[in-house]
């Protein structure tokens, strides 16, 4: 996937996922390039357009659905917990850089509701984000 078109589609998301964006592409271009840090990009903008889909990833990477599937498999990372972990690790960051609501950082991150992010969050961490 061409960078320069990922840095344009960055530039009017929101800043904690453009800082992140930002960071794995420098990460990217200083280490051996790695598909699942590219992957891990794409899903960072995915939640711009409310999309979390592996179509829309695999289209924005220039791959088929199966192509990036037979990619993440072959690095023992399947898409929805490469989605989780991305959404977690962002989360975060927004809970603690960010004046928005629990229910407004869950639909940014492209949940459909509270309690589907709220589920997994405790899933992940042990506790509910409104402690965080």
């Amino acid at each position: 996937m061409p960078e320069k078109r990922v840095v344009a589609e960055i530039s009017d998301g929101p800043p904690t996922i453009s800082k992140r964006v930002e960071e794995l592409l420098v990460k990217s271009r200083t280490e051996v390039e790695d598909a699942a840090m590219l992957v891990e990009v794409i899903v960072l903008l995915r939640p711009m357009d409310r999309k979390t889909d592996i179509d829309g990833v695999a289209k924005l990477l220039g791959l088929s659905k199966r192509s990036l599937q037979r990619e993440l498999t072959g690095l023992g990372i399947p898409y929805r917990q490469l989605l989780s972990k991305v959404r977690m690790q962002q989360s975060i960051a927004m809970l603690e850089a960010s004046d928005a609501s629990v229910t407004e950082i869950a639909l940014e991150l492209g949940y459909n509701d509270l309690s589907h992010f709220t589920r997994a969050f405790k899933r992940s961490f042990g506790y509910p984000p409104s402690r965080h």
